[in-house]
């Protein structure tokens, strides 16, 4: 059964074209394989139809008199979507809270936080550089990336399992193990993952501090 899900790549139309080819009488799965698997292929309808559903109601929402003029303005903004406004409108709700740029970014943990009175200023911790932004509400967005912690195994050698989830679905894109963590390995990996999935561009990590051992790029 395993065999048969790797001749798909991606999640595109013809691979889902091909899930839904396996739950037919010309399956190449077994008998009683098929019958799971046609659980496990109604239920991602179901969730497919859910979301879409839920996409048309927040596009819906959008239109309310208290967020259309919002929302708009925010979709002037380059990368920024309907969704990804909504989630900016209903999270910050009054911008007219921020006096200044400074304040919004602190609040969005772009900066360190600031308590100041008077002349003292007080700078707050950062937040960690690779932390994600406030909500992902769409797969691919963010993914988050990290060597689990090595173990040494039974013939003496350490392993470095590298891990890759999506930050929105939590789907696990990536867990292999390697001899150590340097780079090329993991670069390596990640092509394989961009290969795998609708993220053709390879790109690279955004951080409040930027990194060598963050960034990405081909």
């Amino acid at each position: 059964m395993v065999s048969c899900f790797a001749r798909a790549p991606n999640w595109c139309t013809p691979h889902l074209k091909w899930l839904q080819h396996l739950t037919t009488d010309n399956s190449p799965l077994a008998l009683h394989d098929r019958l799971v698997y046609r659980e496990y292929h109604a239920l991602l309808l179901y969730k497919l139809e859910r979301r879409d559903e839920l996409d048309r109601q927040i596009e819906q929402l959008a239109l309310l008199p208290n967020l259309a003029p919002t929302v708009g303005r925010l979709q002037c903004f380059r990368g920024i979507s309907l969704h990804s406004a909504m989630v900016l409108a209903t999270e910050i709700v009054d911008w007219r809270r921020f006096g200044r740029s400074g304040q919004l970014a602190c609040y969005l943990g772009l900066v360190s936080k600031e308590d100041s009175s008077g002349d003292r200023t007080r700078l707050g911790s950062w937040k960690h550089p690779g932390a994600a932004p406030l909500k992902t509400t769409a797969p691919n967005q963010v993914w988050t990336i990290d060597f689990k912690g090595q173990f040494r195994m039974r013939n003496g050698v350490y392993c470095y399992p590298l891990t890759i989830v999506d930050h929105f679905s939590r789907y696990v894109l990536c867990c292999q193990s390697f001899p150590d963590v340097k780079a090329d390995g993991v670069h390596r990996q990640l092509r394989v993952c961009f290969a795998r999935t609708a993220c053709r561009t390879p790109f690279a990590a955004t951080t409040v501090r930027p990194s060598h051992r963050t960034a990405f790029t081909d």
